[in-house]
């Protein structure tokens, strides 16, 4: 896939890989929830580990409401 959803989709790949490399790295933004910032878009990736599962939450834009996704995170 080429373009701007192809870009896209690259960074979400790459940034799914760096979570899983290393999950606690990131910052919590609340119990167990850790959001980390892709470099070349404005969206944050939330995701929990439990167990030996890693779970994607949200993916969310910077420029949305501040509560979008709460009730898919728990807080």
């Amino acid at each position: 896939m080429s373009g701007l959803g192809g870009r896209f989709l690259h960074e979400f790949d790459a940034a799914i890989q760096t979570i899983q490399a290393a999950p606690d790295r990131w910052r919590i933004v609340g119990g167990e929830i850790r959001r980390y910032v892709m470099r070349k878009f404005p969206y944050g990736v939330y995701s929990r580990v439990q167990g030996d599962t890693l779970r994607i939450l949200v993916i969310k834009h910077h420029k949305r409401h501040p509560d979008y996704g709460k009730d898919r995170l728990g807080l």
